[in-house]
């Protein structure tokens, strides 16, 4: 009897382990594991064959228990499972082909130091887990170990999670970097390429290996390097993904248990805190839900609750309180009602307490040194501008629907002036910021709100006359010069940037504030002979895969009566927004302004004058109207929801935009 066992256990374990192993040399490792009737096949059919009191059927009973007191381990709850899982560092053998193949991906250990000394990658890769404070206090894991190649033995996370931070760290080099010297197997994008594909494909992708502390830094990181590509939607899946994931492990619930790693060997007191993954995760999905209009994946705030927020620094509340607008304000573009201007009153209050909530002289333009690897200081005067940028960029975005709104309505005058005054502050400190770091793959979000501010102040030109009640901080001519120059400089910026970089995203950026400019002219009838139109009183702007807006700029023309005014209650009548038959439904007509070249010879009361003004001569400004023209182009192509930005360069933040500033519904 002794002999059969021998002779009959073998066999029954080279039947259940032949599919497991055949399976594990020809799928890919990124496959999922066998079922459990494959893998124990041999035993299943054993079990039918011999009896209970056999002493095969003893051992077989012994393997049934297992299996029983394995389901009832299974029904445990998502954060006791996670955080009593075994954690040995290493990979397992269903893993080792892809930890060989990530650990193939790495540079030599020389080039790797040379790439991450010389970025400053690794601080924006840190600011995605860390405070600022803990960042300066080397409280963190990422900068000790950032140059760190891990055993061929790793986990894949471990593997993933360093080779992201490399490409950042490659992404974000200065340029004149000499890669030459670092000896890569091809060029820095086609590094790149390869590893945040194998990544994406192999790991963020796979369930199992993101359920982790270090898989879920991952598709944090993932994130990270799409958002500075301007790869905006993968973005937004690898966050919305990183925020699904975050859920099931349980970090949006308070006192979270500490999540189960893949790294025994790394300090849990120095791993980033699940609370402030939870939020990070929510800032960046905010932030790029609203710049593409779609919906925000939570709307938990509880990272911004006073409890929450206690013992956080005055910049990281302000930080948290923004995030939380930003989630207001997405709300309330999908949701629209007759309330949506009280909501946006809200909002306002809300951030401009938040603004107040600042040290005196905290909203000072600062001036950001050099920043060097190491720099304490410039590092937190580049968060500082940043915040300020996102603070304006948000008023913009919030007041945006209402500035092209009737001025006759005296509510919409206070929009349409912080429309206009958040877009130069912008402005202002992104020419500032550019100057200093001229790497647009860090920092991306900068661009996006530079060419929103631009093409907000712009615009503002189309009804600057008619919105007579605006304070204006100097006469009306000089503001324009002082706004050209600065629109200008910006876009000398742009293009500098994109010339440097090779950057389709600071080109297309600058090209289009470069179709706008005429509507900055045409407001001067004085230059409006100088201005290189086809059709001189249509500014036009072309939009990738949607079509063409185009301004009717106001250009001034005789009457044939010119000293025979209509009355104020046909003008009225002629400044309603009306949808005739045949025009445009989105066509949007907006009051007239006054051609200052007109009236400059004479004492004016603005504050006596119609939307719809004539001049000395009895010239009539005409009143702009603002349409959207779709492409009839039924061969065009429309690209993938997650087109790069090879294929889409602004990935439909254009759209957005335009979509905010002509909808209709908002009231």
């Amino acid at each position: 009897m002794g002999k059969l066992v021998e002779k009959i256990i073998p066999e029954a374990s080279d039947k259940s382990l032949t599919p497991n192993t055949e399976r594990s040399h020809r799928d890919s490792p990124t496959l999922s594991t066998p079922t459990g009737h494959d893998s124990h096949l041999g035993l299943d059919v054993l079990e039918e064959s011999v009896g209970d009191d056999s002493p095969i059927g003893l051992l077989l009973n012994l393997r049934q228990m297992d299996t029983a007191v394995q389901s009832t381990q299974n029904m445990l709850t998502p954060e006791a499972y996670l955080a009593n899982q075994p954690s040995t560092g290493t990979s397992s053998s269903r893993h080792e082909k892809l930890s060989r193949t990530l650990y193939a991906l790495f540079p030599l250990q020389a080039s790797v130091d040379a790439i991450v000394n010389f970025s400053t990658g690794i601080y924006s890769v840190a600011s995605q887990f860390y405070s600022v404070h803990d960042i300066i206090q080397g409280q963190t894991e990422m900068l000790s170990a950032a140059c760190d190649i891990p055993p061929v033995t790793s986990h894949p996370a471990l593997l993933a999670r360093q080779l992201l931070k490399l490409i950042i760290c490659i992404q974000q080099l200065k340029p004149g970097f000499d890669f030459e010297k670092v000896q890569l197997r091809a060029t820095p994008t086609q590094v790149m390429n390869t590893i945040i594909n194998t990544v994406t494909n192999n790991v963020t992708s796979n369930d199992d290996l993101v359920g982790t502390h270090e898989g879920l830094e991952c598709l944090i990181m993932q994130g990270l390097w799409h958002k500075n590509a301007g790869n905006l939607r993968r973005s937004w899946l690898s966050y919305r993904r990183a925020m699904s994931v975050g859920q099931l492990m349980g970090i949006d619930r308070a006192r979270c248990s500490t999540l189960k790693s893949a790294d025994p060997s790394s300090d849990p007191a120095k791993r980033t805190s699940t609370e402030t993954m939870w939020f990070q995760i929510n800032s960046c999905d905010r932030y790029l839900s609203l710049l593409l209009g779609l919906p925000a994946g939570s709307l938990d705030s509880s990272f911004a609750s006073d409890e929450a927020m206690q013992g956080l620094t005055a910049t990281e509340r302000l930080e948290r309180l923004q995030t939380v607008a930003s989630a207001r304000i997405v709300e309330r573009n999908r949701n629209k009602s007759t309330r949506d201007y009280v909501l946006t009153q809200a909002i306002d209050f809300d951030l401009e307490t938040a603004a107040r909530s600042m040290e005196t002289g905290w909203w000072t333009e600062p001036s950001i040194p050099t920043f060097e690897r190491g720099d304490h200081t410039a590092m937190l005067q580049i968060l500082h501008i940043l915040l300020q940028i996102n603070h304006y960029t948000l008023r913009v975005l919030l007041h945006l629907p209402y500035m092209l709104q009737d001025s006759t309505d005296d509510r919409y005058h206070y929009s349409k002036a912080t429309c206009t005054r958040s877009s130069r502050e912008i402005l202002r400190r992104f020419i500032s910021f550019r100057t200093l770091v001229n790497t647009p793959f860090s920092c991306r979000h900068v661009d996006y709100a530079a060419l929103i501010a631009a093409m907000t102040l712009l615009l503002s030109y189309l009804k600057q006359r008619g919105s007579i009640n605006l304070p204006q901080p100097m006469p009306w001519c000089a503001q324009r010069q002082e706004d050209r120059k600065l629109v200008e400089v910006a876009k000398e910026r742009m293009q500098f940037l994109a010339v440097m970089n090779q950057d389709k995203i600071s080109k297309e950026c600058a090209e289009t504030i470069g179709q706008m400019m005429p509507i900055l002219d045409s407001s001067d009838i004085s230059l409006i002979e100088n201005m290189n139109l086809t059709d001189p009183g249509v500014v036009h702007l072309a939009i990738p895969y949607l079509g063409t807006v185009n301004f009717h700029t106001s250009i001034a023309r005789k009457i044939a009566e010119p000293t025979t005014f209509p009355p104020r209650e046909s003008l009225a009548v002629a400044n309603m927004h009306t949808v005739q038959e045949g025009q445009s439904p989105v066509a949007i007509r907006t009051p007239r302004p006054t051609a200052p070249a007109l009236l400059a010879e004479q004492p004016i009361d603005f504050a006596s004058l119609d939307p719809t003004t004539y001049s000395a001569d009895g010239s009539v400004i005409d009143g702009m109207v603002m349409e959207f023209e779709p492409s009839n182009d039924s061969m065009l192509e429309l690209p993938d929801l997650t087109a790069e930005v090879e294929d889409w360069v602004l990935q439909g933040v254009e759209s957005t935009y335009w979509s905010l500033l002509q909808d209709n519904d908002f009231s």
